[in-house]
């Protein structure tokens, strides 16, 4: 069987760590809440205040339900154009 998939993950950073990831053949909010619930309970932020989550602006990262899940887990939202949210992830302050 042939196609197309689309892969959400969730990188630790700091860790340098997949800590979350899903697999789906559509791309729907479910299958990235998915990758951040498995991320959220793979670090178990209890007190996880200052956690930063960086992504793009697609439909699947501004969903209610995604978002709403953001707030709950005491995360800031750093929502950039397509791809240069890896960038503002990635790269520190200093070298941009």
């Amino acid at each position: 069987m042939a196609g197309f998939v689309y892969v959400a993950f969730v990188i630790d950073m700091f860790a340098r760590y997949i800590v979350g990831w899903r697999v789906s053949r559509t791309a729907h909010a479910g299958f990235v809440l998915d990758a951040l619930e498995q991320a959220v309970h793979a670090r178990c932020p209890s007190g996880s205040a200052g956690l930063v989550h960086h992504s793009d602006r697609g439909s699947q990262y501004v969903a209610i339900r995604y978002t709403e899940r953001l707030a709950e887990a005491e995360t800031e939202r750093n929502l950039r154009a397509n791809r240069i949210c890896f960038l503002a992830a990635c790269v520190p302050l200093e070298n941009r």
